[in-house]
């Protein structure tokens, strides 16, 4: 497990390259002993510059107001356009849950955990808010950019429950299976990994996964590892669709997948996206700690000091992988840290959670 007494969340502020990065998180977590597993992860795509209403000056506020309040009808057309695209999404999504469904389903949890790796499989569609924010943030302007420049309007989500290599690499086969037999086209492969030797599934079979799709003529397939900012750690795979459209699938271990849900609301309380109202508690908590950006009033040592709690807490997660406790604690915060109590990732659980409930009673 990883020593809570050598973890610093006070960051340098200076941005470290890549070499003194790998030997800083080799120092900091001298503990860390390597999973047998893996990790896919399908990443969205780096934002475009927004756009902003005629005579007005591009800032960070307008770009939050343009992406949230989405006021200007004009620059990406009305609701009627998201509406629209998710209409027609209904199909290909149709196609898409169909062909994974009968390539992975054999592989979900029965009484042999060892040959069916996978505990559940989960599918959705953007909303059409969700859709009509993305597309103002990258600057998309017409139905047919839209509906290909947004790679996860439809996705799925592969979630493991033996989260070790072994595990990973029957549900990469499966897809080998199905690539070869025309029943899913896969065009990219991003793996995110941090600075450890933890993966869901071995790059040898992501190799061999990216070498049949070029055979089926996929010739600019990309196929890259990377490590996030957050410590974030999955496969992800874009999937090319009917009618335009484009799927996202994610591989992930069920603790980092916990963590995940909660990680997924601070990055959009920090970065001014929008969050569903029933999470207003969470979202004020970042406001009022400090953590929202804001220009020139952002707390950068605080901001800092957070990203490497939740990057601590991931490796944390995929550590203690697979666990039996759908409940088990997340890594708390040192009693040392100048982050706030209230952004614990226990108390901000504790608080989903709570939304979750009293919105399920309404």
């Amino acid at each position: 497990m990883i020593n809570l007494l050598n973890f610093n969340p006070i960051a340098k502020t200076q941005i470290l390259n890549k070499s003194q990065s790998q030997q800083a998180n080799k120092n900091q977590y001298p503990n860390l002993k390597p999973l047998s597993a893996d990790t896919i992860s399908f990443s969205a795509r780096t934002s475009s510059k927004p756009i902003v209403p005629a005579g007005k000056a591009e800032t960070k506020k307008t770009k939050s107001r343009d992406a949230k309040k989405l006021v200007d009808k004009s620059n990406m057309g009305s609701r009627n356009v998201a509406a629209d695209i998710r209409k027609e999404a209904k199909y290909s999504f149709g196609l898409f849950k169909y062909n994974i469904d009968s390539l992975l389903t054999p592989l979900v949890v029965t009484h042999d955990r060892k040959n069916h790796p996978i505990d559940k499989i989960e599918y959705r569609i953007k909303s059409e808010r969700s859709i009509m924010e993305k597309a103002c943030q990258k600057n998309m302007r017409t139905k047919k950019s839209i509906k290909e420049g947004l790679t996860d309007i439809i996705g799925a989500r592969v979630i493991l429950g033996d989260a070790s290599e072994g595990g990973g690499n029957q549900v990469v086969d499966r897809l080998i299976k199905g690539v070869k037999e025309n029943k899913i086209k896969i065009i990219e492969i991003e793996h995110y990994r941090p600075n450890t030797k933890y993966q869901y599934a071995s790059q040898s079979k992501l190799n061999t996964l990216a070498k049949v799709s070029k055979e089926k003529g996929v010739w600019n397939f990309k196929n890259t590892m990377q490590e996030t900012a957050s410590g974030y750690m999955a496969i992800h795979m874009l999937i090319e669709l009917k009618d335009g459209f484009v799927g996202e699938l994610q591989i992930l271990g069920r603790d980092v997948a916990r963590l995940k849900d909660i990680e997924d609301l601070c990055y959009k309380a920090m970065d001014n996206k929008n969050i569903p109202p029933k999470y207003a508690d969470i979202d004020k908590v970042f406001k009022q700690t400090g953590l929202r950006s804001s220009g020139d009033n952002e707390n950068i040592e605080l901001k800092q000091a957070f990203m490497d709690y939740t990057k601590a807490a991931y490796i944390h997660e995929r550590e203690k992988e697979p666990s039996n406790n759908e409940n088990s604690e997340f890594l708390y915060i040192p009693a040392d840290s100048i982050i706030p109590k209230e952004l614990d990732f226990n108390e901000l659980a504790m608080m989903k959670a709570k939304a979750d409930r009293e919105h399920k009673k309404h």
